[in-house]
């Protein structure tokens, strides 16, 4: 262990963080208003939810990738890989909820930034020797599948 190990992980702390910021309060209102704009547009098809099914569902999760790490709900693929059908039937409901609502559960936007380094070899005490990587929950990864 490193005699610095919690001015280190302040660091990172810090780096991190920031990296999740906007540019500027400017930038951030002209990305929102962006997104706002082209959302007021979007004439989604009031059937769409219709188009997922458990068939869907199921073929969605066969193509996860097994063995990545949990996110902060503590899931992993395994956990929704080897399950019971009526999860998959209550969870294709609440996809389809989502699409009828427009709306996700906040906690899919949650995840957890583990540093990694990116050079074995390199200097474990410099922030900037590491990438961060997010762990997001397995059901907010799911739902790129759709």
């Amino acid at each position: 262990m490193f005699g610095s190990d919690v001015s280190l992980a302040d660091n990172f702390a810090t780096v991190f963080s920031s990296v999740c910021a906007p540019n500027s309060p400017e930038r951030h209102e002209e990305h929102r208003k962006n997104f706002y704009s082209q959302f007021a547009q979007y004439v989604g098809d009031s059937c769409e939810h219709n188009l997922i099914s458990v068939e869907l569902v199921e073929k969605c999760i066969k193509q996860l990738k097994k063995g990545k790490a949990a996110g902060m709900d503590q899931l992993t693929v395994k956990h929704i890989s080897f399950v019971h059908p009526i999860p998959i039937v209550q969870l294709s409901l609440l996809l389809k909820i989502m699409l009828m609502h427009g709306s996700v559960p906040g906690s899919f936007g949650y995840g957890i930034i583990i540093p990694l380094l990116k050079n074995p070899n390199g200097d474990r005490t410099i922030s900037g020797d590491y990438r961060g990587i997010s762990l997001s929950p397995v059901l907010a990864n799911f739902l790129r599948w759709y």
